[in-house]
């Protein structure tokens, strides 16, 4: 049924227009400018569907508390509103999960790159079936327009658990390509869709990433050296490059030959000299790269040097924490 329920929004305009559906996602309305609008944006409804919305009183409180604080850079009092959202086990549609999905992934960037892949293929999907947000996006900014990756978050992680189970089926195959790829430098196994070769430039160029990273030694070789070539011949300089020279570095780093490992120490420098607050996550896999690089060349000072200034710079990020543990030969008996 549609009812004429006017929409009064945070920012204080208010919105006269039939409202077509009430739901998780948002507010619908209908009119000349027929949209969802998310429940961070959504003060109240009046009229005759009042009493339907004021069920989702609460969750649009939370929903605009967390927005408001990210929109401030608040990151520490935005996290855990957007961590019981996400983690709520309620789905997560329209724009208000769209919400959701990427302020949990800011959030997560800083100290668990891993799950916050996890939120930003969250809202790759929704995006990929026209989702939106009207307004303030979380995320603008913080995911290119024309890949939808997110040029802080690439496929460059540290070794741990794979994630349980990759969000590949959605209908999207772009969405399903990043999904593999990105599980796969996780340490998922490798799978068609990260092997076959891409007509789509973007899927390509994370396919070249993760295999320079983890694929077979002929792999790593090929798309390293296709990745150089990028470097060379490219005219992006921008966080493209970042992503390319962290690929060939830690591919270079599994090199059975000393000349190329010593190579890939300065390759990877270079990441956190010019990326260093542009990239932070790559920057601090960098850094614990390097001194593995240097420690497997037999020199175990400047390594430990290296390990100081990520746990000095980087704190918060998984990289820092293994690197302030101490070492068998450190711990006390």
């Amino acid at each position: 049924s549609v009812w004429w329920s006017p929409v009064e929004l945070r920012s204080g305009d208010v919105i006269d227009a039939p409202v077509e559906g009430i739901s998780r996602a948002g507010v619908t309305v209908g009119g000349m400018q027929s949209r969802v609008i998310a429940w961070d944006r959504i003060a109240r409804v009046t009229g005759a569907r009042q009493r339907e919305a004021e069920a989702f009183a609460s969750f649009a409180t939370d929903a605009w508390r967390a927005r408001s604080r990210l929109a401030r850079s608040d990151v520490d009092l935005a996290r855990p509103i957007f961590e019981r959202l996400y983690t709520s086990g309620e789905e997560l549609v329209g724009p208000t999960g769209l919400l959701i999905a990427e302020g949990a992934m800011r959030c997560r960037l800083d100290t668990d790159p891993r799950s916050a892949t996890e939120a930003w293929l969250d809202a790759l999907v929704l995006r990929a079936t026209g989702v939106k947000i009207y307004g303030e996006p979380v995320a603008e900014g913080f995911t290119d327009r024309v890949t939808g990756l997110a040029p802080s978050l690439p496929p460059v992680f540290l070794d741990g658990r794979p994630p349980s189970a990759p969000k590949i089926g959605t209908g999207d195959a772009r969405a399903d390509a990043y999904a593999a790829m990105y599980a796969f430098a996780m340490g998922a196994p490798i799978t068609d869709l990260v092997r076959a070769a891409s007509d789509d430039p973007a899927v390509e160029f994370v396919r070249l990433l993760v295999l320079a990273q983890r694929g077979e030694p002929a792999e790593r070789d090929v798309a390293r050296r296709l990745l150089e070539e990028q470097l060379r011949t490219g005219d992006e300089r921008d966080w493209r490059d970042a992503w390319r020279l962290g690929a060939i570095g830690r591919a270079l780093l599994r090199s059975e030959d000393e000349e190329q490992r010593r190579r890939a120490v300065f390759v990877l420098l270079e990441i956190p000299a010019r990326w260093g607050r542009a990239q932070p996550h790559l920057s601090a896999v960098a850094l614990h790269d390097i001194a593995l690089g240097l420690e497997a060349l037999g020199r175990s000072a400047e390594a430990d040097l290296v390990r100081t200034e990520l746990v000095r710079v980087f704190p918060s990020h998984p990289a820092a924490q293994q690197a302030a543990q101490p070492t068998p030969d450190q711990e006390s008996p």
